[in-house]
């Protein structure tokens, strides 16, 4: 099962590993499915303490719009994408990579089982040092519990690398494979099960205080197994590969 969030108070924490602070490049990625159109801002995977020092990952705006922040000293990076990047009541794959320095971030998007196309419409390069995200708590469905500004609708696997996944890796992830098989350089990835509580961090990072959801079938992600070629959830069920079939 994925898990339902409903836009004012239901979110993730997953506290604040070393593994994950400063990243000086990144791979962020997310699997969304929006209920309604977003008309406000509306944050899925960010690390960004009170004083907004740090990074949204993968947020969304007005007009369905998917953006990423990345907070630094004297010119701030981002990226947007333009009106309906995102197609409600449809399991999306977000990602965004960014390659650090003075570059901007690049968002891509498709249909769960697609592949992910660049959707960057306007970006900016940054200037200046980044500003410390130390002590911010890695969350999902929100930047601060505080904030009135949360995601709402379904969330399934999220996950975080600290480099640029090539297009190999990025076009694996769109036809739905798990981020669990790209193991180099993940510093977080949590499947969003609905079954667990506290939700599991499968780096081995600080698993997830969940507050609040509601269980959500889930999507069609393919996962490593011990012993088989992998896993797939198939209608909120996990099913093994065998011989290239499903079998219970």
């Amino acid at each position: 099962m994925a898990r339902t969030f409903n836009g004012t108070s239901d979110h993730i924490a997953f506290g604040s590993d070393a593994a994950c602070d400063q990243l000086s490049a990144f791979t962020a990625y997310a699997l969304i499915r929006p209920t309604a159109n977003v008309t406000s801002e509306r944050q899925v995977l960010t690390k960004m303490n009170s004083s907004f020092f740090g990074k949204m990952y993968i947020a969304m705006q007005n007009q369905n719009q998917v953006f990423c922040y990345i907070n630094r000293a004297t010119t701030d990076c981002n990226a947007f994408t333009a009106n309906d990047a995102i197609t409600i009541n449809t399991w999306n794959v977000v990602i965004v990579t960014w390659a650090g320095s003075a570059a901007a971030p690049i968002i891509y998007v498709c249909a769960l089982g697609g592949t992910p196309a660049n959707v960057t419409n306007t970006s900016q390069i940054g200037s200046g040092s980044l500003q410390d995200d130390s002590s911010a708590t890695l969350r999902i469905a929100t930047r601060d519990p505080l904030d009135a500004t949360m995601f709402a609708g379904g969330i399934a696997d999220c996950a975080l690398w600290n480099r640029v996944l090539n297009s190999t890796e990025i076009n694996n992830l769109g036809a739905g494979n798990s981020p669990e098989f790209n193991t180099s350089g993940l510093v977080f990835a949590s499947r969003i099960t609905g079954s667990a509580s506290p939700e599991i961090n499968s780096t081995g990072g600080t698993n997830g205080t969940v507050t609040g959801t509601t269980l959500l079938t889930h999507p069609s992600v393919t996962y490593p197994g011990a012993n088989k070629a992998g896993g797939v959830v198939s209608g909120g069920v996990l099913k093994s590969l065998v011989g290239g079939a499903l079998a219970a």
